[in-house]
Protein backbone atom coordinates (compact mmCIF):
# COMPACT_ATOMS: atom_id res chain seq x y z
CA UNK A 1 0.00 0.00 0.00
CA UNK A 2 1.15 3.46 -0.71
CA UNK A 3 1.57 6.02 2.07
CA UNK A 4 -1.50 8.04 1.05
CA UNK A 5 -3.76 4.97 1.25
CA UNK A 6 -2.28 4.01 4.62
CA UNK A 7 -2.81 7.56 5.91
CA UNK A 8 -6.40 7.63 4.62
CA UNK A 9 -7.08 4.20 6.14
CA UNK A 10 -5.55 5.27 9.47
CA UNK A 11 -7.62 8.46 9.41
CA UNK A 12 -10.80 6.46 8.68
CA UNK A 13 -10.00 3.98 11.45
CA UNK A 14 -9.32 6.84 13.89
CA UNK A 15 -12.62 8.47 12.93
CA UNK A 16 -14.41 5.14 13.37
CA UNK A 17 -12.86 4.66 16.83
CA UNK A 18 -13.92 8.19 17.80
CA UNK A 19 -17.45 7.51 16.54
CA UNK A 20 -17.60 4.25 18.52
CA UNK A 21 -16.42 6.16 21.60
CA UNK A 22 -19.19 8.74 21.13
CA UNK A 23 -21.77 6.02 20.60
CA UNK A 24 -20.63 4.18 23.74
CA UNK A 25 -20.78 7.36 25.82
CA UNK A 26 -24.31 8.03 24.51
CA UNK A 27 -25.35 4.44 25.29
CA UNK A 28 -24.03 4.87 28.85
CA UNK A 29 -25.97 8.13 29.21
CA UNK A 30 -29.14 6.47 27.91
CA UNK A 31 -28.64 3.56 30.31
CA UNK A 32 -28.38 6.03 33.21
CA UNK A 33 -31.56 7.80 32.05
CA UNK A 34 -33.33 4.47 31.74
CA UNK A 35 -32.37 3.64 35.31
CA UNK A 36 -33.79 6.97 36.49
CA UNK A 37 -37.03 6.40 34.57
CA UNK A 38 -37.32 2.84 35.86
CA UNK A 39 -36.96 4.15 39.42
CA UNK A 40 -39.84 6.56 38.81
CA UNK A 41 -42.26 3.95 37.48
CA UNK A 42 -41.17 0.81 39.28
CA UNK A 43 -43.36 -0.19 42.18
CA UNK A 44 -40.83 -0.43 44.98
CA UNK A 45 -43.27 -0.39 47.89
CA UNK A 46 -45.49 -2.99 49.43
CA UNK A 47 -48.76 -2.11 47.74
CA UNK A 48 -49.93 -2.21 44.16
CA UNK A 49 -50.37 1.18 42.49
CA UNK A 50 -53.81 0.24 41.15
CA UNK A 51 -54.92 -0.75 44.66
CA UNK A 52 -53.62 2.59 45.97
CA UNK A 53 -55.56 4.48 43.31
CA UNK A 54 -58.73 2.46 43.94
CA UNK A 55 -58.43 3.09 47.69
CA UNK A 56 -57.91 6.83 47.18
CA UNK A 57 -60.90 6.96 44.80
CA UNK A 58 -63.11 5.10 47.28
CA UNK A 59 -62.04 7.41 50.12
CA UNK A 60 -62.66 10.49 47.95
CA UNK A 61 -66.06 9.20 46.92
CA UNK A 62 -67.00 8.55 50.56
CA UNK A 63 -65.83 12.04 51.56
CA UNK A 64 -67.89 13.51 48.71
CA UNK A 65 -70.98 11.62 49.85
CA UNK A 66 -70.51 12.79 53.44
CA UNK A 67 -70.01 16.39 52.32
CA UNK A 68 -73.08 16.23 50.10
CA UNK A 69 -75.16 14.82 52.97
CA UNK A 70 -73.93 17.58 55.28
CA UNK A 71 -74.73 20.24 52.68
CA UNK A 72 -78.22 18.84 52.23
CA UNK A 73 -78.78 19.12 55.99
CA UNK A 74 -77.58 22.74 55.90
CA UNK A 75 -79.91 23.40 52.96
CA UNK A 76 -82.84 21.90 54.85
CA UNK A 77 -82.05 24.02 57.93
CA UNK A 78 -81.79 27.15 55.82
CA UNK A 79 -85.11 26.36 54.16
CA UNK A 80 -86.77 26.03 57.57
CA UNK A 81 -85.08 29.24 58.73
CA UNK A 82 -86.24 31.07 55.60
CA UNK A 83 -89.80 29.85 56.13
CA UNK A 84 -89.71 31.05 59.76
CA UNK A 85 -88.38 34.45 58.74
CA UNK A 86 -91.07 34.83 56.09
CA UNK A 87 -93.72 33.84 58.62
CA UNK A 88 -92.32 36.33 61.14
CA UNK A 89 -92.27 39.11 58.56
CA UNK A 90 -95.90 38.42 57.64
CA UNK A 91 -96.93 38.48 61.31
CA UNK A 92 -95.07 41.74 61.85
CA UNK A 93 -96.78 43.21 58.79
CA UNK A 94 -100.18 42.18 60.17
CA UNK A 95 -99.34 43.65 63.56
CA UNK A 96 -98.17 46.85 61.98
CA UNK A 97 -101.43 47.06 60.02
CA UNK A 98 -103.36 46.71 63.27
CA UNK A 99 -101.28 49.34 65.01
CA UNK A 100 -101.32 51.86 62.17
CA UNK A 101 -104.11 51.00 59.73
CA UNK A 102 -103.45 54.07 57.56
CA UNK A 103 -100.46 52.55 56.02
Amino acid sequence: MDPETIAASASTIAAGIAAVGLILSRVKALAAELGAVRHQVQNDHGTNLRDDIDRAYTESLQAHRETTAALLKVHDRLTVSDERQISTIRRLDRLEMKVSPTR
